[in-house]
């Protein structure tokens, strides 16, 4: 019993990483895109300087800082991209730590009274008292096929 809680107190966790790490992920990708979006059009807002400007010099000007806010957009780019893979192996890391602390988490029922207990780690929790006769239980609701 104690083996198909623990299984399904790790499927939990993962579940929650999975949903927490692909919710940074969306975040971390929205903000890189706007800085991206932010940074290529003040590129072409100043090419547009550079193609109006009265002298080559300004021109020139223009141009370099044009290309400064593509380098800008192209680093927001490549920085997302690491913090993806950052998340992702982070991610994984904290799913293995928690899977281990799982597995070396004590887990039990415990029947032989007639209130049953749950014990994990340390700590032991009272159910409710179990009905005499089980057979005026209802029977379970299985939907498996």
């Amino acid at each position: 019993m104690s083996c198909t809680m623990k299984q399904h107190l790790k499927e939990l966790i993962i579940f929650a990483f999975e949903l927490l790490k692909e919710k940074i992920k969306e975040w971390a990708s929205e903000r890189a895109k706007n800085n991206t979006k932010n940074a290529s059009q003040k590129a072409d807002d100043f090419e547009k300087k550079a193609e109006s400007a009265k002298t080559y010099e300004e021109a020139d000007k223009f141009r370099a800082i044009a290309q400064v806010w593509r380098e800008v957009a192209e680093q927001f780019r490549q920085e997302n991209e690491l913090l993806k893979r950052k998340i992702d192996e982070f991610s994984k890391d904290a799913e293995k730590e928690a899977s281990k602390k799982v597995d070396d988490l004590n887990m039990d029922l415990d029947f032989s009274h007639q209130k049953p207990k749950f014990m994990i780690g340390d700590n032991s929790y009272n159910l409710p008292a179990l009905p005499y006769n089980l057979s005026a239980l209802p029977p379970p609701n299985d939907t498996k096929e």
